[in-house]
């Protein structure tokens, strides 16, 4: 938002960590807003949600959007090109599912050999819960340690 001089609000759940700030700050200078809210991942979710809504500002979902699948995608290309080859192996974080779909979609395009394991918090296995029924489920709870992974319903889009 930053290099396209663009004003952005960024909603974060209380327990974001210090240096997660302290980077989005470092990204979007003056142009970010940073608004802390809500115990968890969804509650800040649902205050941007209302936001959006009652402003008509465009909201970028974070793990539920073709666009931010593509460019969490990106990932995957990264790792190979770091490593210089492509990996027989890659163990990847779960929360809202964004991040597997999209390093997902680039390694069946250029090295569908490589094994992808999607790994998730006990507390908030939110994918692994709407494996088991089908379909996107809401978990009762969600423990937040794992801040960056504690999402309580998996994204229809990374399901499929």
């Amino acid at each position: 938002m930053q290099c396209l001089d663009l004003p952005g609000r960024i909603y974060l759940p209380r327990n974001t960590p210090r240096q997660k700030h302290e980077r989005i700050r470092s990204l979007g200078g003056d142009a970010v807003e940073i608004m802390v809210t809500g115990e968890t991942y969804d509650r800040a979710y649902q205050a941007a949600r209302t936001h959006a809504d009652e402003t008509g500002a465009m909201l970028v979902l974070a793990f539920d959007a073709p666009a931010t699948i593509a460019g969490q995608g990106t990932v995957g290309r990264e790792i190979a090109e770091q490593l210089g080859e492509v990996p027989h192996r890659v163990i990847v974080p779960i929360g809202g599912g964004g991040l597997l779909a999209g390093i997902a979609a680039w390694f069946a395009g250029n090295a569908p050999e490589t094994q992808l394991i999607g790994v998730e918090a006990a507390g908030a296995a939110s994918m692994t819960a709407a494996l088991r029924a089908g379909r996107p489920v809401a978990l009762e709870s969600v423990d937040t340690f794992v801040d960056g992974a504690a999402v309580q319903t998996a994204g229809s889009i990374p399901f499929r």
